[in-house]
């Protein structure tokens, strides 16, 4: 086989649009990097979220990192390619082992994102259900599940490219080898179902934990306030999921279409909408921003709700103060 692109494949790479497109995308890896930094590091010095829904989400938050690493290796890549093998007479294919770092890193992130989305739902779901039970467990069902996440989405590679002896070239890292495509797909497939799933399940969480505040005792202050605590926090884990639910959904029905229908297209029209279609870098950046917003939003409205009540329970004094000076 030969280890050289083709004269077509090397101009593609030279183009403008590509170049430019290799730049955009590395920009969403350097922002994503900023934003997750500043997310984690806000998540572990408040306390004004539950602890479950904490740990999971800085359980995505390690795995957007892990996206980022593995993506901007490869975007890293690409610009060294540019910069500096563009002229030798001979640019060379990948060899599929020394893109192993890149790929395993796409799959774990891909992977660990979803069964976290999982295991955060069932977390709301086994809450619902039995809240004095779950509450007495406290965070155990969160750091169980996050050990057998990080399990399962380690060994996703390897689960997808069984038999496969992983041999030949490609491009660039962003392909993945050719003899286990159909074990992609169908995690591709899955990804795109539980996505679906887990927006439904969400939205219908949060519409019992709506009627089950609506329900409340509107006289017992205490039980109205953790109603209203455990609704934000449902209410901020459907946004997230609905936003991973529409970058997981993208992301994989793009990527199963490119598969399907690549061999039709031009190298530089697949190369270049291939990479501007591949949804993740994005999610990536708005999930940090997304939980940023949420802990400042959390903080302002428990602050105003803390204020709300001194000033029921000042008016009440005032009227019962009012009363028995009447009847003194």
């Amino acid at each position: 086989m030969n280890s050289c692109v083709t004269l077509e494949q090397k101009e593609v790479l030279q183009s403008i649009s590509y170049e430019l497109v290799v730049g955009f995308n590395f920009s969403l890896t350097a922002i994503s990097f900023l934003f997750t930094t500043i997310a984690i590091i806000k998540l572990l010095s408040q306390s004004i979220i539950q602890s479950s829904t904490k740990i999971f989400l800085l359980s995505s938050l390690f795995y957007v990192f892990v996206q980022n690493i593995a993506y901007g290796k490869l975007k890293i890549n690409m610009i060294w390619d540019l910069l500096f093998k563009m002229n030798d007479s001979c640019y060379p294919y990948y060899k599929i082992t020394d893109c192993l770092f890149i790929l395993k890193g796409l799959m774990m992130a891909s992977c660990g994102l979803m069964v976290n989305q999982s295991f955060m739902s069932l977390d709301r779901i086994f809450h619902l259900i039995s809240p004095g039970f779950y509450k007495d467990l406290r965070t155990i069902p969160a750091w169980i599940a996050v050990i057998v996440t990080f399990f399962v989405s380690f060994f996703t590679f390897e689960i997808l490219t069984i038999g496969d002896p992983l041999e030949g070239q490609v491009l660039t890292c962003a392909y993945f080898p050719r003899k286990s495509a159909k074990h992609y797909e169908l995690f591709l497939s899955t990804i795109f179902y539980l996505s679906i799933a887990h927006f439904i399940i969400d939205t219908i969480i949060f519409k019992l934990v709506l009627m089950r505040k609506q329900k409340v005792n509107s006289f017992n202050m205490l039980e109205k306030y953790h109603a209203k605590e455990s609704l934000k926090s449902i209410q901020y884990v459907v946004l997230i999921s609905s936003v991973q639910f529409l970058a997981q959904v993208l992301s994989s029905w793009c990527v199963s279409v490119f598969l399907n229908v690549g061999t039709f297209l031009s190298s530089s029209y697949y190369a270049i909408t291939s990479s501007l279609t591949y949804s993740l870098p994005y999610f990536c950046v708005i999930h940090p921003i997304l939980i940023i917003w949420m802990l400042r939003r959390t903080r302002i409205e428990r602050q105003q709700s803390i204020q709300k009540m001194r000033s029921q329970r000042e008016t009440q004094d005032e009227h019962m103060s009012r009363m028995t000076d009447a009847w003194a």
